[in-house]
């Protein structure tokens, strides 16, 4: 099984209109929503490709849960950790494309995390790991998430850790290949 962290996940909202120019009043033709951040969209590839993939990480306030939602509507098993603190909102990405294809993209930041988050994502991340293969840390940190203590989680666990700046996809296919070329079972990694 493949753990992938999505230190700042967000939920991916997509508007669809006939052509977009500043300054002017927009109808929207269509809407879509799916949960995003590098690790989501790493362990999404991962799933389609029929890998055992968990995605965890950070996940606040309303947008946090329609993250959740979109990802137990996948085949990837959702593991995010809930905070509920009063003001804090996982980030949302907006894009809107025309009809030629120009998108244009708004990116919300997210929310800081506070010491208290980070303990309880190690914490749960080493429950997770104890079943875990391979660790992939994939995208963004927000402020107050230090990047180093998932890798030391995972080394202390035991499984291979990976933190990429490599897009998700491409990435996600070197993994999969090696998951098929080990010759276990479900293709997971030894």
């Amino acid at each position: 099984m493949i753990v992938t962290v999505t230190p700042n996940p967000a939920l991916d909202v997509t508007y669809h209109v006939d052509r977009l120019r500043p300054g002017v009043e927009h109808r929207v033709r269509s809407v879509c929503e799916r949960p995003g951040g590098k690790g989501v969209n790493v362990a999404r590839v991962l799933a389609s490709l029929g890998i055992e993939t968990v995605a965890t990480g950070l996940v606040y306030g309303e947008a946090g849960v329609a993250v959740q939602l979109a990802v137990r509507a996948t085949d990837v098993r959702e593991a995010f950790l809930h905070v509920d603190r009063s003001g804090a909102a996982s980030r949302r990405t907006v894009v809107a494309v025309d009809d030629r294809g120009t998108a244009t993209s708004l990116l919300e930041p997210g929310p800081a995390a506070d010491p208290a988050d980070a303990d309880a994502l190690l914490a749960h991340l080493a429950t997770l790991l104890a079943a875990a293969d391979v660790l992939v840390v994939s995208g963004r940190h927000p402020p107050g998430l230090p990047a180093a203590p998932a890798s030391a989680a995972a080394s202390s666990a035991g499984p291979p850790a990976s933190t990429t700046a490599v897009a998700p996809a491409a990435f996600a296919r070197r993994v999969a290949r090696a998951a098929r070329s080990s010759g276990r079972p479900g293709g997971r990694l030894p």
